[in-house]
């Protein structure tokens, strides 16, 4: 691999949060109707991720959602079903003994204190592309803190919440509670839920 591609890789989760935040701040310009004070994120798998990547760089999100996301590069390295060929290919052959600044740098576990904005984890137990491991420690991370976090787990389901109908309804559901609650000031729905 040339030394420029691996440069380019190994820059990857920095120039694709700063592509976000660039998208965002253009769609925002672009459609001034639109609050910028209410504006959520999500994402799931690598889309995680990069939630939580993106929440440790900005605080412009009023609420974000993970969904069976890597917070520790290293650890998911070690563990995850496409653990080191993931790293192979994302990471431009990165180990984390040949560059642990680079696992830390862009870890978001490493980056915890950076987070402000409240986070909803989602994950299921069976997950073994993303093992629940990579939630567990973002949201211990988060609650020594004393940030705003909240983590749900789906027994029995795969990377992705949808082997059962019942709980793809319930984790989609509990995604959109939770993005009223932060992003439109309506937090009845989610304190219903658990009351």
């Amino acid at each position: 691999m040339s030394k420029s591609r691996l440069g380019f890789i190994r820059r990857f989760n920095t120039l694709a949060a700063a592509d976000i935040v660039d998208g965002t701040v253009n769609i925002l310009e672009q459609n001034p109707w639109l609050d910028r004070d209410a504006m959520g994120v999500y994402g799931g798998s690598y889309g995680g991720f990069m939630t939580e990547y993106l929440i440790t760089t900005t605080d412009m999100y009023a609420a974000a959602v993970s969904m069976s996301g890597i917070s520790d590069l290293a650890s998911y390295w070690g563990q995850g079903a496409w653990g080191w060929t993931y790293g192979d290919m994302a990471l431009g052959g990165a180990t984390p003994w040949d560059d642990q600044q680079y696992f830390v740098e862009h870890s978001p576990l490493f980056r915890a204190d950076r987070i402000n904005t409240p986070l909803l984890l989602l994950h299921g137990t069976a997950d073994t592309n993303v093992p629940p491991g990579e939630s567990d420690q973002l949201f211990t991370a988060l609650s020594v803190l004393d940030r705003t976090v909240e983590m749900d787990v789906f027994p029995g389901e795969g990377h992705g919440i949808s082997d059962s109908w019942d709980n793809r309804v319930s984790h989609r559901t509990m995604l959109l509670e939770w993005f009223d609650r932060f992003c439109r000031e309506q937090p009845e729905a989610w304190q219903q839920r658990w009351e």
